[in-house]
């Protein structure tokens, strides 16, 4: 569009005047020859309706508005307006609540521009389209979600008590190794002070009954506690790891080996129980 300066008299759009010099300011644009003339208005009043296109598996929905450019043929051309989402080519009730869900929160959007009486209008032009649920299907959708959600909750309660339980029967071991820990530290504090006690004998002079085996071992003692070579290997491992490295690479590599292990085994199991329901079927 180009702006030019024009005697006073000729056409001009009166919110656009400039009376500097006596001359006033229009805006022109070009018809098809490339002649310039006085802008006028094209456009007569818009409609707003629903538009509907169709992919393989949706059906989406707008609104559009459509108007008349009267410069261009008269021809009728369309704007979108705004986007009803997509629903699929069957839908089931769910579908279409959810559907009519966002048609009536953009259409309470666009109250400002869309008046009541034509949003009334385009409800009703796509309802023919895509139905509005009734009470029936309400009630369907609602007995489902209910369904759905017993189901849910229940095998949540089943999983969280079987873990309940699981972590009781740990608590229950852990109980028992804790006491039997203790009891063992108590002997082995008995042991100590016994021992300390015959050395400080020794120091005074004092006869001593006992002590001319082989001196006790670290070794011995562990394997009398009844934890073999292996055990005290890898004691010994974790022992020469430093305290810094033993939090940081150590103990966060033992968990995922868990994790890892945990999962091949649900996954081992999963396929001997599926190949034996096979085989029961077959």
């Amino acid at each position: 569009m180009r702006k030019i300066l024009i005697p006073n008299g000729w056409p001009a759009a009166p919110s656009l005047s400039n009376r500097a010099e006596g001359l006033q300011t229009a805006h022109f644009a070009p018809d098809c020859s490339g002649t310039f003339f006085p802008k006028r208005r094209n456009r007569a009043t818009t409609t707003c309706s629903p538009r509907f296109r169709t992919t393989p598996t949706l059906l989406q929905a707008s609104i559009v508005e459509s108007f008349r450019v009267v410069r261009v043929h008269d021809t009728v051309r369309q704007r979108h307006l705004a986007s009803l989402g997509s629903i699929a080519h069957d839908p089931s009730p769910h579908d279409r609540i959810a559907f009519w869900q966002r048609v009536n929160a953009k259409l309470n959007a666009l109250s400002n521009r869309i008046d009541a009486e034509t949003q009334a209008r385009l409800r009703g032009e796509i309802h023919a389209v895509i139905p509005m649920p009734s009470t029936d299907d309400q009630r369907e959708v609602q007995r489902t979600n209910a369904e759905a959600d017993a189901q849910i909750w229940s095998a949540l309660h089943d999983m969280n008590a079987a873990d309940a339980a699981g972590y009781r029967a740990m608590a229950s071991k852990a109980a028992k190794l804790a006491a039997d820990s203790e009891e063992r530290a108590n002997e082995a504090q008995q042991k100590a002070t016994a021992a300390s006690d015959r050395l400080a004998r020794l120091h005074r002079g004092e006869e001593v009954s006992g002590g001319l085996g082989k001196p006790a071992t670290f070794d011995a003692a562990a394997r009398a506690a009844g934890l073999t070579a292996a055990d005290l290997r890898r004691m010994s491992r974790i022992c020469e790891i430093p305290k810094h490295e033993f939090e940081t690479v150590l103990l966060p590599r033992l968990q995922q080996a868990s994790k890892r292990a945990d999962r091949a085994t649900i996954n081992a199991v999963w396929r001997e129980t599926a190949r034996r329901r096979s085989h029961r079927s077959e």
